[in-house]
């Protein structure tokens, strides 16, 4: 063999010997001996408010897959103060679904309520991150609502749902901002956004128990829920995201009105007029507005053999603007109000209401609608002053029924005290 062979065969082995040490030390390094990079757990935390929640209630944190399902990460308890901090034991990047459920101390009755397992707040984020926050309210559970299609969460419609629901109740951030107790102390302490958080939260409680029957309970809350969830229009294009029930915002104004001058409210907000400048633009009503109603009645049959009904109603001095009434501001009620299958619409021409209604499933006597607007309140038209005219009432073979006849009736009128 020659010389240069030789040389050649050591170099190699050289090198070879170089590399093995190199992944050996690299190796070292990883199992934490030379000092290499670590992955860190994901830490879920936040605060569970509607109010604040007691400590020993519990939160679920799932994990949401693409197609909406669910997997239970994690379940820990809630601390003073609302508060919970769970490590999920591992890295977590998904979209993350908690579930919150205990005892709370309402803000506008002081009552206690336990929400229970099978009706928990919840909240959701599109994904995780090493230190993720989820506050948990009625706002998220709202959004959760928004961002559910058939039953399962949209992980793809989370981050949209989120910041429209925050948009219409008028708060920073419903996920990362954490509200405080509904107290003096504690709202003195806070930031802005966590006060008209904390404020919004109690405008919520009142609106739950002015619904109620009796003392607000879970079931009185999830309702409210439901309602306000239906009320709450989503942001689409250049269309931003809305309360388009004027029924709704005429109990938001209400529940504002009655939350201000309640008797738990005087020793908590510092200021009812900085409180009132945080919660009237929640109800979606301008301030230089007022929302009137107004009842429609038919009368002059005998039986429940009403099938359909047109007439024109005159709203001169409203200010109404031409065009649909949308089904926010006229919709069945009174002896239609459960009706499924009945349709009434209204167009404007000229502050003139037509009315068109259709029930196969026919009616009698009574109240059949309610036309809701907002106007300025200095408009005052009393429904003693509305002419009513080309009234035609048919049966479902669409044979007139003479004498029938159609009225006005004044309904509650919504202004912010």
């Amino acid at each position: 063999m020659s010389q240069t062979s030789e040389v050649r065969k050591m170099t190699l082995k050289k090198g070879l010997q170089v590399l093995l040490f190199g992944a050996v030390v690299g190796m070292l390094g990883a199992c934490g001996g030379g000092g290499g990079s670590k992955v860190e757990n994901t830490v879920v935390s936040g605060v569970v408010s509607k109010g604040i929640f007691t400590s020993g209630s519990t939160v679920r944190i799932y994990g949401v897959a693409q197609d909406g399902t669910k997997t239970l990460l994690k379940e820990d308890t809630v601390k003073a103060g609302g508060v919970y901090s769970t490590d999920l034991g591992t890295p977590y990047t998904g979209a993350i679904l908690v579930e919150a459920f205990g005892t709370y101390t309402d803000e506008a009755t002081n009552a206690t309520v336990t929400v229970p397992a099978d009706a928990p707040l919840k909240a959701a984020v599109p994904s995780a991150a090493t230190a993720t926050t989820v506050v948990v309210t009625p706002l998220t559970d709202l959004a959760v609502r928004k961002a559910t299609v058939d039953g399962k969460l949209s992980v793809g419609a989370i981050a949209a749902a989120n910041t429209d629901v925050a948009s219409v109740f008028q708060v920073d951030n419903i996920i990362s901002t954490k509200p405080v107790a509904f107290e003096a102390t504690a709202l003195k302490a806070a930031t802005p956004a966590q006060q008209k958080y904390t404020e919004v939260l109690a405008l919520v409680s009142q609106y739950v128990a002015n619904a109620a029957t009796s003392t607000p309970t879970s079931a009185d809350l999830q309702n409210s829920l439901a309602t306000l969830s239906s009320a709450v229009t989503l942001s689409s294009g250049s269309a931003a995201a809305t309360i388009s029930s004027y029924g709704v915002k005429a109990d938001l104004v209400t529940a504002v009105n009655d939350l201000l001058a309640g008797p738990n409210t005087s020793t908590v907000l510092a200021s009812d007029t900085a409180a009132k400048a945080n919660l009237a633009p929640v109800t979606g009503v301008s301030s230089s507005n007022k929302l009137v109603s107004y009842y429609l009645n038919v009368s002059g049959v005998t039986g429940a053999v009403i099938a359909g009904l047109q007439a024109d109603v005159a709203l001169t001095g409203l200010g109404v603007a031409n065009g649909d009434l949308s089904s926010a501001a006229l919709f069945k009620s009174g002896v239609l109000a459960s009706s499924s299958d009945a349709a009434l619409l209204g167009y404007v021409k000229s502050e003139v209401v037509t009315l068109g209604l259709y029930a196969p499933t026919q009616f009698g006597n009574g109240q059949f609608g309610t036309i809701y607007l907002e106007v300025p309140k200095t408009a005052n038209v009393p429904a003693s002053s509305m002419v009513v005219s080309n009234v035609k009432v048919v049966d479902l073979s669409s044979v007139t029924l003479t004498g029938a006849t159609v009225t006005v009736e004044d309904g509650p009128v919504t202004v912010l005290n």
